[in-house]
């Protein structure tokens, strides 16, 4: 039971068609917190999302329901990434502390959006792997979208923007290790960008803060860019070390 605080949800080994809208989000209670998502490693314990016509997710929620879940040891995948979304997370304080570690994501048009006021903050991915999203990978429209932190994880076969900053977008992110590597699809001569801060307001140097460490870095298309920044107001801190 999901709404349950401090569950264990275990994924056994299969692959499960999930063919419902939200099927994590799928209760009324805020703040549920401490619930633990394990499978059996991300080659064993499959969640696939068939859409069927109409653009769906595996989470979006309209209230503040998830505070400091784990997942773990499960591959998320989709039949449609023209449809297929992963997680769409809204916050006006509550939503956050998610983490993700050695976890599997392949196949979706948006992988991680962050939306709301304030406090969506503390989602942490540790030796996770991100493959063939065809818009954006980690997408900022909230103020408050702050220590997202990646370790060791990889982001390959990218066709969009890896990390896109909305129009009411502010965000901290930082990543240790791994690979970011983008290339475009057939015929797209869009330019995408490992980092597209696209008009955000720059809400201040706390929450206009990037920096990338020890990653590395290809951009395998003519149409991919490192950083684009358009700024309305205040700064953006955008920080490459040791990478190559």
């Amino acid at each position: 039971d999901i709404s349950e605080v401090n569950s264990e949800i275990i994924i056994p080994d299969g692959v499960y068609i999930i063919k419902q809208d939200n099927v994590l989000g799928q209760h009324n209670k805020e703040y549920v917190g401490s619930i633990s998502f394990k499978g059996y490693g991300y080659n064993n314990s499959i969640i696939k999302l068939q859409p069927n016509g109409n653009e769906m997710f595996f989470y979006k929620n309209t209230i503040d329901m998830y505070k400091f879940n784990t997942f773990k040891d499960i591959q998320f995948t989709s039949t449609d990434n023209q449809l297929a979304n992963c997680f769409h997370i809204t916050s006006t304080g509550y939503e956050q502390g998610f983490k993700f570690t050695n976890c599997f994501f392949k196949n979706f048009k948006t992988f991680y959006s962050l939306h709301g006021i304030v406090g969506n903050s503390e989602h942490k991915f540790y030796n996770c792997k991100i493959t063939h999203i065809y818009d954006k990978v980690i997408h900022l429209n909230n103020p408050q979208a702050v220590n997202i932190e990646l370790f060791g994880t990889d982001i390959e076969s990218i066709f969009g923007d890896v990390f896109y900053i909305d129009a009411n977008g502010g965000g901290s992110i930082k990543m240790y290790g791994g690979s970011l590597i983008t290339h475009n699809n057939t015929n797209d001569t869009k330019m995408h960008y490992i980092l597209n801060n696209n008009g955000s307001s720059g809400t201040g140097t706390g929450n206009d803060d990037f920096m990338f460490s020890g990653v590395k870095t290809e951009l395998r298309s003519k149409y991919s860019g490192l950083v684009k920044s358009e700024l309305n107001s205040g700064s953006l801190w955008c920080n490459f070390i040791g990478c190559n």
